[in-house]
């Protein structure tokens, strides 16, 4: 199949062929060399025809991330050498270097990261503004920033906020703690707002059974994807159980 998408790229131009895909979970992906665009469907149900239909025609604006990252192969996986032995012996190793998290604290290219999507405009981010707060006697943290559509079409955006520890021993380089999904026309700026708790600044503690909030610096990052950070500023923060 892949011969005849080559043959059918190299007469009418790969530019002018999208590829629909379907499936659950990472997969190959190594036709994209023969076409200019891949619509990922997942798992859509028995209607699904119908939302491809409206994506590609335009009358509906793409508007999806992907909630796993895309290796370039199985090999590349943190459970590559671990997991489906010959025996009924299964070593979870990874930890918590899950996803994301495994690919980008240990500097593993990937086809895909998480978080990616494209769309039929585009997107620009600015004014990061990062608050601290008290409410009911706890820290948060308000991050906020001004999203702007820069296209020619409405189209949704999913602002994505991470955390990065500072102090990064034994700890992902960074990890998602919230996003908001803006809806945009074009020209259109809007201000999206989340809130982190203290959880989001907390790791488990095995003697206390709970997650615990640790003190220190954090920088706050905002972007379209794990690897599309737009927007970037520390905090320190001290807790009082930090």
């Amino acid at each position: 199949q892949e011969e005849l998408l080559a043959e059918i790229a190299e007469t009418v131009g790969k530019d002018h062929i999208a590829a629909i895909s379907f499936g659950g979970a990472p997969m190959d992906f190594s036709f994209e060399k023969n076409v200019g665009a891949i619509l990922h469907m997942y798992l859509g149900g028995q209607a699904v025809g119908e939302s491809v239909a409206d994506l590609i025609s335009g009358e509906v604006n793409p508007s999806g991330k992907l909630a796993e990252t895309i290796p370039f192969s199985e090999k590349d996986t943190p459970a590559w050498r671990y997991f489906a032995p010959l025996n009924d012996d299964v070593e979870y190793r990874e930890s918590i270097f899950v996803g994301y998290r495994y690919y980008e604290t240990f500097h593993v290219p990937v086809k895909y990261p998480f978080g990616h999507g494209l769309s039929y405009t585009a997107f620009t981010y600015n004014d990061l503004e990062i608050i601290r707060q008290q409410e009911n006697g706890r820290q948060t943290v308000k991050v906020s920033c001004s999203v702007t559509n820069t296209g020619e079409h409405a189209g949704k955006e999913t602002v994505q906020i991470y955390v990065a520890p500072e102090q990064k021993k034994d700890r992902p380089v960074h990890e998602l703690k919230a996003f908001e999904k803006v809806r945009l026309d074009a020209g259109e700026t809007k201000r999206s707002c989340v809130i982190l708790e203290e959880r989001d600044f907390s790791r488990y503690d095995t003697d206390k059974k709970m997650p615990v909030p640790v003190n220190g610096t954090y920088e706050i990052q905002v972007g379209a994807s794990s690897t599309d950070i737009c927007l970037c500023g520390k905090i320190d923060l001290f807790f009082a159980e930090g």
